[in-house]
């Protein structure tokens, strides 16, 4: 099959199991023509999961579907059920564990409808060898749901899957991969008003602040921002109304109102020095020697970091998250962090900023990349976020 083709479901469907662990039997497979028969190389399935039942009631001129019977436990918005063998219809909501809507109405009234659900590509394997035409082994075990499920190969090349459910004006038949990003920071404004003294490292608050409460107590991670844009780290908390800052303030501020950053180790550790990007630019600079230093705050190739904002937190100002994304990096040199992706945020200089921890949808084998050139669809430098969240990209059907 050229590699540019859409990949359509494997014949037949496989038994799945935790307690089978790397074996996998078929029905109506042909698994040794359509995979290859013995040990196999850089061969990976998408599996959709199936269910089926025998006790479907239509009712002619309705799109609501039940089955009080079997139920439908398994069964998901944007499924593609087909009813009686040979009507397909994509399920639009699962109104309750024995009643579905559908996107078209079934023909006739009519009782004891088997029917066959097959879900979205939501297990990934890879496969190590290829018995027979019915029997395939994994090369680790199944942690899946138990079930028949439907295999698509996954083309290493093209890097993409694909599959074949609705008629092709239905725009549903698209393959979703997802990355979760760890909180970076929290924000908040600080209760009552700050005075910074010029030269001091001390910072008085007023009748209404409680910095016990609300740094719980100082530490490495609590940074405070003075008018100017300034953000200082918070040593220690003295008492209710009294905090001690790592330097010295460098400009008077008295009455003022200040946020607080707070970034969790490990996940939102502060890069050590401060850094600096142009919008547009492949080049992050920094203070610190990220190829030789060590302790916390150290970039690697693929970690993800974010500059920090320096201006209020919840306008769409310079300054804000909005304009300070979270980027991938590519390569570290000496006092350069190379990213994957043009910096898309605005010119950010002599900042600070923080390491973004992510995980993935799909075991770390399976070959898909949420970069490619920085022009391709899986570009998500331009993602924006402060408390964590998800990076999602959907491949259409070509």
């Amino acid at each position: 099959m050229p590699d540019n083709e859409v990949r359509p479901y494997l014949t037949g469907y496989g038994a799945f199991s935790v307690a089978g662990g790397t074996a996998v039997s078929g029905t109506g497979t042909a698994w040794a023509s359509e995979i290859g028969s013995g040990v196999v190389a850089d061969t990976y399935l998408a599996l959709a999961l199936r269910t089926t039942g025998s006790d479907g009631v239509t009712e002619a001129g309705s799109n609501v579907f039940e089955d009080t019977v079997t139920g439908f436990s398994a069964v998901e918005v944007g499924d593609s059920i087909t009813l009686g063998g040979t009507d397909t219809y994509e399920v639009l909501s699962v109104d309750s564990p024995t009643e579905i809507t559908l996107d078209g109405t079934p023909a006739a009234t009519a009782t004891g409808v088997a029917w066959e659900n097959v879900g979205a590509l939501s297990v990934w394997g890879q496969v190590a060898s290829v018995t027979d035409d019915d029997d395939l082994v994994l090369t680790t075990g199944f942690s899946g749901t138990d079930g028949d499920y439907y295999l698509s190969l996954l083309d290493t090349d093209y890097r993409e899957a694909f599959h074949d459910t609705f008629l092709e004006q239905c725009p549903e038949e698209d393959v979703e991969v997802q990355l979760d990003l760890s909180p970076g920071y929290r924000a908040a404004i600080l209760s009552g008003r700050l005075t910074f003294t010029s030269g001091s490292p001390t910072v008085e608050g007023d009748g209404d602040v409680d910095f016990l409460t609300e740094l719980g107590g100082g530490g490495v991670q609590e940074y405070i921002c003075a008018p100017d844009g300034t953000w200082y780290l918070v040593v220690s908390v003295t008492d209710i109304d009294t905090l001690v800052l790592s330097t010295n303030a460098t400009a008077d501020f008295a009455d003022v109102t200040s946020h607080l950053l707070n970034l969790t180790t490990p996940n939102g550790q502060v890069l050590a020095g401060t850094c600096g990007i142009n919008n547009n630019s492949y080049i992050m600079w920094t203070t610190v020697d990220h190829t030789v230093a060590t302790g916390d705050g150290m970039v690697s190739p693929n970690d993800w970091v974010q500059i920090l904002p320096h201006e209020d937190l919840t306008a769409p100002t310079v300054g804000t998250p909005v304009d300070t994304p979270v980027v991938q990096v590519q390569a570290v040199f000496n006092n350069r962090i190379i990213l994957k992706n043009p910096y898309p945020g605005v010119t950010a200089l002599a900042k600070r900023g923080c390491l973004r921890a992510a995980t993935a949808n799909f075991p770390p084998a399976v070959p898909v990349d949420f970069d490619i050139d920085g022009g391709g669809p899986y570009n998500f430098s331009g993602w924006y976020g402060t408390a964590g969240g998800q990076l999602s990209n959907t491949v259409p059907e070509l």
